[in-house]
């Protein structure tokens, strides 16, 4: 992991966050030198195929954003994990602890596709636990309510932003297509981590 000055895919108002700056958006996990580094947790939740985590929210708009992706708004994210059914958990309306890794069973993060049998209707790995996923919109308690019908959206000012999926230290009552969490955006944790999405151009 390497970091970078170049500050032109950043959220505008990440200025506010001087943790992400003082890391020119390298994860925690991998900014040795810096107060807190921990080679043992390095080796445990940096091996290659395990979720990136330690990043905070400004980390991974600026990332998607150089990528050319983005992160997904949170109805996008559930429409991902429920399919066209609208189903419980990505793979049916059934608990099924074979399918994810969470509530401590595995004590830390597992490869992207440890379980495929977990997998959504569109194909889409690690839905639920592993690591909660961060997405574009802010968080508000009372969900969809007051957003269209159609494809809504968070609201235009708060802090707080939206993490769906659950993770691997999280019992299983987080983990479900519905479930809603959120934390700062300054905030990093070995349970937190991101996806990112494509525009779709008609």
């Amino acid at each position: 992991m390497t970091a970078t000055d170049d500050h032109s895919q950043c959220y505008p108002a990440e200025h506010l966050s001087s943790v992400t700056r003082e890391l020119n958006h390298t994860p925690r996990l991998w900014a040795r030198g810096v107060r807190g580094f921990s080679q043992d947790r390095l080796e445990r939740f940096g091996a290659a195929e395990l979720p990136v985590v330690s990043v905070t929210w400004y980390d991974a708009y600026a990332y998607a954003a150089w990528s050319g992706r983005r992160l997904p708004t949170e109805a996008q994210w559930e429409k991902a994990a429920r399919g066209h059914d609208g189903q419980t958990f990505p793979w049916g309306d059934r608990w099924d602890e074979t399918r994810l890794n969470c509530g401590l069973r595995c004590n830390g993060t597992t490869q992207v596709h440890a379980y495929p049998q977990g997998a959504s209707p569109y194909g889409v790995f690690d839905m639920l636990g592993n690591v909660w996923e961060w997405c574009l919109d802010r968080y508000d308690r009372r969900g969809y309510v007051n957003g269209p019908h159609r494809n809504p959206a968070g609201p235009s000012d708060g802090i707080d932003r939206v993490c769906r999926g659950g993770a691997w230290n999280y019992v299983r009552d987080y983990a479900t297509a519905t479930t809603r969490h959120a934390f700062g955006p300054s905030e990093a944790y070995e349970f937190v981590g991101f996806r990112t999405v494509l525009p779709v151009t008609p």
